[in-house]
């Protein structure tokens, strides 16, 4: 993708570079010549190119020229090493004022092989030798200060880009934005956003974009709320909408926070995994909603070969005192846990046979916990009740 960005970049910049007077007009011929054949013949362009940077009495402007197109053929033929070394070739030992669009697009090759800080100093020498330079050019330099986190320059940055731009481009807001945010200035950030909503209140972007700032100062309520407009406003992404679901729990609002993951869920379903339906049913238990609570885990041992949501059915069984669907739950807990079965699982078996009134089948729970461990108190105080039931009769 970013290849093909670039080449975008190339195709657009291309001509109206050639037509400036930098270039002279013998070249600019010379070199249109060469492109109009490098469909048919693309190696005897490049040969062509590098005869005609090789010229004596060539202009260094002209050369400059010359073999930015040669390295533009190149990338474009997807040959973007050799793209790079003739740029770097040409570029070394050259002084600051060298072709500033060579050294704009040697830093574009270094950005798309993922070296911000290589081309950082290339694109301050452009910046610096260039008049006007173009916004979309220049939006370069802002991204490159953005990846080496050097906030208040690329905020700098990007406020001439958007000062200077005829078109209003969603993304250097949104960077900007980000930018001012990561440079402590979250006042400014919040003030930019919501300038933009108030033009393009439909958008949901902007509402989420507004929500990651509020949440970043741990304004956990705006930032909810934030979210939830944005839902409103368009249907929010998965990720987007667990971290609302998040945030609803994090402000005790369980029952709207499993709400929020269940419709997301449910809307993408090729999303579902088993740790997405433990945290929704614990979401619904904390809301009291049991049955919901039960559903989701049912989802979950459908996912898993996991027992522990199994167990968790069964403790919501207990609690409504379905005593045989809690024995049934554990059943299946027990068989998914195999021999990593943990000691809750018996102890809760334990306190189900009691009530189903099958004292045997309790004290066979009760003797596979560990009478030194966690559940050797409880294990303890269930052998006494059941030694008094057996002493009393039924």
């Amino acid at each position: 993708m970013r290849r093909c960005v670039l080449i975008v970049l190339l195709m657009v910049f291309g001509i109206d570079l050639l037509a400036q007077d930098q270039v002279s007009p013998v070249v600019g011929q010379r070199i249109m010549r060469i492109l109009e054949r490098a469909a048919e013949d693309p190696d005897r362009a490049l040969r062509n190119f590098t005869e005609l940077a090789q010229a004596r009495g060539l202009r260094d402007s002209d050369r400059g020229f010359v073999i930015r197109e040669h390295a533009a053929l190149l990338i474009r033929e997807e040959r973007s090493a050799e793209a790079r070394q003739l740029l770097s070739d040409s570029l070394q030992g050259r002084e600051d004022s060298f072709a500033p669009p060579l050294r704009l697009l040697y830093a574009q090759v270094l950005l798309l092989d993922g070296e911000a800080s290589a081309a950082l100093p290339h694109l301050e020498l452009w910046a610096a030798n260039t008049t006007e330079p173009h916004p979309l050019e220049l939006s370069m330099l802002a991204y490159a200060y953005l990846q080496e986190e050097r906030w208040r320059e690329s905020a700098e940055v990007f406020e001439r880009v958007i000062a200077n731009s005829d078109v209003e481009n969603a993304q250097w807001l949104e960077l900007l934005a980000y930018a001012y945010s990561q440079d402590g200035r979250t006042d400014q950030a919040i003030t930019l956003i919501e300038e933009t909503i108030v033009a393009n209140p439909a958008e949901a972007r902007w509402w989420r974009q507004l929500a990651n700032i509020f949440l970043l100062i741990d304004d956990y309520d705006n930032g909810a709320a934030s979210f939830g407009i944005a839902d409103h406003v368009e249907n929010l992404s998965f990720e987007d909408s667990k971290r609302l679901s998040g945030l609803l729990s994090l402000l005790n609002m369980p029952a709207e926070a499993a709400a929020i993951l269940a419709s997301a869920l449910e809307d993408f379903p090729q999303e579902q995994n088993y740790e997405d339906q433990m945290l929704l049913g614990e979401l619904w238990m904390l809301a009291r909603e049991h049955e919901q609570a039960i559903a989701a885990f049912q989802q979950a041992v459908d996912l898993s070969e996991d027992g522990e949501p199994a167990m968790m059915i069964a403790q919501l069984h207990l609690q409504w005192e379905r005593y045989t669907d809690a024995r049934q739950a554990l059943e299946q807990a027990q068989l998914a846990y195999g021999e990593n079965t943990p000691e809750r699982v018996f102890y809760l078996r334990a306190i189900v046979e009691i009530n189903l009134q099958d004292l045997e089948a309790a004290s066979v729970a009760i003797g596979r916990l560990d009478h030194e461990g966690e559940f050797a108190e409880r294990a303890a105080n269930l052998d006494r009740f059941i030694e008094n039931l057996r002493a009393n009769g039924p």
